[in-house]
């Protein structure tokens, strides 16, 4: 009874949980010039059949226990008396109280002698009073198929099996196709938050979670109903919020997205005009294309197959950089597919036609001996001009003395 105390504590603390999101819902609804009360499920504590003494529930001086189903069931009907006091002396302006999230995630025969029966009981109850129950049974546990006649308002199941070695995204569509089939939502969790503030846990941490929203998109999950696990103090979301971190903040509105239903993530598409020309000996030559694709460009990869020359993406993936091989002239033909960290575009070829170098190249044999005889007889040319001209003086010089 302690424990259960102090959760309820916790739970309606000043500036804390329940007081902090009255406080956030009235800063929302003011920046965005509406009125709109959160709803609010509270989190309803399981009573273990157990000998041990609960506490005195009612004041009169003697434990309560939790033998038998009707004692459990005496232990919930004053843990929700007590929340439902404590919720309207709190006054919140701007949540609501909708109803529990039953806190254990399968009905075991193992828990009581009629296990079954007695979470029937449990969720009248609470049904009674007004309030909406969620179930949240782990993967194929025990009864979460039959959710609706134990007397859940809806169930989400959580696809576990993405946290073990063996895990296969394969899975995920075969969990799609059972919550389709028994008409279940999903929840979705993050990893704890101090797994994304520890680089050699981060990357995985990020990558398990990332699964879980691209699957939803593709398999269809997305527009089931959903719930979110993100730790606490305060939580995993909360950090991607406020994270100075481009990537951990692009977890933020991919979530955001997820639950609008927007999220998607196609395969990235490259599109290049297939022939192109450059000038031999150039460098960096710029050949614009046009890129799309749902992550951040800093999660793409590209792959370059064939090529002499060497070719890679601008800073803002706007541009292929090209340099062509020193005193390479043809056509110099790739082949290119960009990636993220699910699916890859289509191949694109690209056929790159490399002029003349503008860069002048040593001469050839050939040349050189063509070089040379042109100029042996410049040479020969020049000197028989001069033996021209000193014949014609010495004919002036004779006529002029008689001769």
């Amino acid at each position: 009874m302690s424990d259960w105390l102090l959760y309820l504590d916790n739970t309606f603390a000043e500036g804390l949980n329940l007081d902090a999101l009255d406080k956030t819902v009235a800063r929302g609804n003011e920046a965005l010039g509406r009125d709109t009360p959160c709803k609010v499920f509270l989190t309803m504590p399981y009573p273990l059949t157990q000998d041990k003494p609960f506490g005195d529930i009612d004041g009169d001086g003697e434990d309560e226990y939790t033998r038998t189903n009707d004692e459990r069931l005496a232990v919930l009907a004053w843990y929700e008396a007590e929340y439902a006091k404590r919720f309207a002396e709190a006054g919140y302006e701007n949540l609501t109280l909708v109803g529990f999230y039953w806190f254990r995630e399968e009905v075991n025969s193992a828990d009581s002698e009629d296990e079954e029966r007695f979470t029937q009981q449990a969720t009248a109850l609470l049904r009674e009073k007004g309030h909406k129950v969620l179930f949240d049974p782990f993967f194929t546990s025990a009864g979460f198929e039959r959710w609706s006649e134990l007397g859940f308002d809806g169930a989400v199941m959580q696809p576990n099996l993405i946290f073990n070695d063996y895990f296969e995204t394969e899975i995920l569509e075969e969990f799609t196709e059972i919550i389709r089939k028994y008409g279940l939502g999903v929840e979705i969790e993050t990893a704890e938050p101090g797994n994304f503030r520890l680089d050699a846990a981060r990357a995985d941490s990020a990558l398990i979670y990332e699964q879980y929203l691209y699957y939803g998109w593709k398999y269809g999950y997305m527009d089931t109903l959903h719930t979110f696990y993100q730790g606490a103090g305060p939580g995993s979301l909360y950090d991607f919020c406020y994270s100075s971190d481009t990537y951990l903040r692009s977890l933020y509105d991919k979530t955001y997205r997820f639950i609008k239903g927007t999220y998607e993530m196609p395969a990235p598409t490259l599109t290049a005009n297939e022939s192109l020309s450059v000038e031999a000996g150039s460098k960096r030559n710029r050949l614009p294309v046009t890129l799309e694709y749902g992550c951040l460009f800093s999660e793409l990869s590209i792959s370059v197959e064939g090529g002499e020359g060497v070719l890679l993406f601008s800073p803002d993936g706007s541009e292929l950089l090209y340099t062509p091989p020193l005193d390479f002239t043809g056509e110099d033909m790739f082949t290119v597919t960009v990636a993220d960290k699910f699916s890859s575009s289509a191949p694109v070829e690209l056929r790159i036609r490399v002029g003349e170098t503008a860069i002048s190249a040593p001469p050839s044999e050939s040349a050189a001996s063509s070089e040379e005889s042109g100029s042996a007889a410049l040479i020969a040319g020049a000197a028989a001009a001069v033996a021209v001209a000193a014949v014609a003086i010495w004919l002036v010089n004779r006529k002029k003395n008689g001769q």
